[in-house]
């Protein structure tokens, strides 16, 4: 089947050419205004498909966009195709886009491409990433040879991963986590291949084929405290940096990315509304594995007395996340409101879930707020849902609202930290693993800052002792031993 007609701005033909269930679309000048036979055609779009052959092939040439739709795809899918540069030094390219790519200028053509592989002019072969063509691993290429692509495209995120081969060598990484060309940054769907050459040298690719792929499961994070309360603040006067905890509830990662530079894989970090009474400072948010947290920091400087709202929106990989701001501006001539009692309002675990082997332990705190979001020092207690799986060990360092956890066997349970009335539970998942038993403390042989603990360094004998003292304890933080010190000193 063909179709012939004429472009709108009068200077070219369009031509349109189904082989073998193919449909190829031809955007061209005028061969001195004479139509072509199908044949011709088809020789001039450089598609061949002999009946039962197992390859179909196109050519690219010179100032020819060649177009074959595919099923619309709106999610991720995988592309690969066999591509052949046919000498040296030449420009040719393989795309993607979201619709018919050639009836504009070159220019403009180009900007309709979303998805972008290149056989260089310096014999290298790259791709394009957002405003110009990079390439994560370079990768020279020779004439006649032919190179095997395997592209992984993302609609919803405007982002793919290329990686090409040779032969049967080892695929390498052409483009990791490149953004689509910042023209087609808000398409929905592609359903074009485009295959196209500037120079009069070609390329021919073959054996193009599309598999879809599962949508993941959708990202999910959580903020807390949200909204972050800044209570009354004076006009002109700054509040104190309050901060609250992103961490990724879901079971897919996500990248968030911090002001600048901006890291690879990570989409605009954030925009925020409701400001100037609002400013962010800083955070630690870059990429988030399930279970993980990061902090984002926050000040409130009023302009006006009364109440204030914001959003800052955190942009992720996996979708925008927004965290509400409020607070009060109160006027300078009279006192604001008092600041909250200083009890528990709530507490802000750290992770809100997470999972570990069997035989290893991790830390975990849950840190105790007032309603500003402020940190208290109330002591923290802690329970294990099920020892069996999951047992509390003592509390690590100084700091009284975090303990470590140590799994034993694999499953699930909840940890459940509690103060001043308030309690979070965290959800833990236990995988298999080699069970060893916890580690104890390092007691054989007395050390100097043993001594310096005790006391010992002001008794003004020669001998000093201290004890009983615990210095054996088991997973659940229980005193297996107690030992008497004595120290013996011989002067010098």
């Amino acid at each position: 089947h063909i179709t012939l007609g004429a472009l709108a701005n009068g200077v070219g033909i369009a031509v349109a050419v189904r082989v073998a269930g193919w449909v190829v679309q031809y955007y061209g000048p005028k061969a001195g205004g004479a139509m072509r036979s199908l044949g011709v055609v088809a020789a001039l779009l450089g598609l061949a498909s002999a009946a039962g052959a197992q390859e179909v092939c196109t050519t690219s040439a010179g100032l020819v966009w060649k177009n074959l739709p595919f099923a619309t795809q709106r999610d991720s899918f995988v592309v690969e195709y066999d591509d052949t540069p046919n000498a040296a030094g030449i420009d040719g390219h393989t795309g993607l886009a979201a619709r018919l790519v050639g009836a504009a200028t070159p220019t403009l053509s180009y900007a309709q491409l979303a998805v972008i592989t290149r056989f260089t002019t310096t014999n290298r072969i790259d791709a394009y990433n957002g405003t110009a063509y990079a390439a994560t691993t370079a990768f020279a290429y020779t004439a006649g040879v032919r190179y095997h692509f395997r592209v992984i495209v993302r609609v919803p995120t405007h982002r793919f991963t290329a990686y090409v081969k040779s032969g049967t060598g080892p695929e390498v990484v052409l483009a990791q986590d490149f953004r689509f060309r910042s023209t087609q940054d808000t398409v929905q769907a592609l359903g074009y291949w485009v295959v196209y050459a500037s120079t009069p040298a070609s390329h021919t690719v073959c054996n193009w084929q599309l598999t879809a792929l599962a949508a993941p499961p959708p990202a999910r994070a959580e903020y807390y405290p949200q909204p972050l309360d800044f209570g009354p603040v004076r006009l002109g006067q700054s509040s104190d940096v309050l901060q609250s905890t992103l961490t990724n509830t879901g079971s897919t990662p996500i990248s968030s990315c911090g002001p600048d530079p901006m890291p690879s894989g990570c989409v605009a970090h954030s925009s925020m509304t409701g400001a100037p009474p609002f400013s962010y400072i800083t955070d630690n948010c870059l990429a988030l594995a399930p279970g993980a947290s990061c902090v984002l920091q926050y000040r409130f400087t009023p302009t006006r007395v009364g109440g204030a709202t914001g959003t800052n929106l955190v942009q992720t990989t996996g979708g925008p996340f927004p965290l509400n701001l409020v607070g009060t501006g109160v006027d300078t001539t009279t006192s604001p409101p008092p600041p909250p009692s200083g009890g528990v309002a709530r507490l802000r675990p750290s992770p809100l879930a997470f999972s570990l082997l069997a035989g290893s332990e991790t830390p975990v705190e849950a840190v105790p707020l007032d309603s500003a979001g402020r940190v208290l020092g109330a002591e923290v207690t802690w329970a294990s849902s099920d020892s069996a799986v999951l047992r509390i060990r003592q509390p690590y360092a100084t700091v009284t609202q975090g303990v470590v956890a140590y799994a034993t066997m694999a499953g699930t349970a909840t940890l459940t930290a509690s103060a001043g009335g308030q309690a979070v539970r965290i959800a833990v998942s236990v995988l298999p693993g080699t069970v060893t038993p916890p580690p104890g403390p390092p007691i054989f042989g007395i050390r100097a800052s043993w001594l310096s603990m005790l006391g010992c360094e002001a008794v003004a004998s020669t001998v000093c002792t201290r004890g009983p003292l615990p210095v054996f304890a088991d997973a659940d933080g229980r005193t297996l031993m107690q030992v008497t010190v004595k120290a013996t000193f011989t002067p010098p």
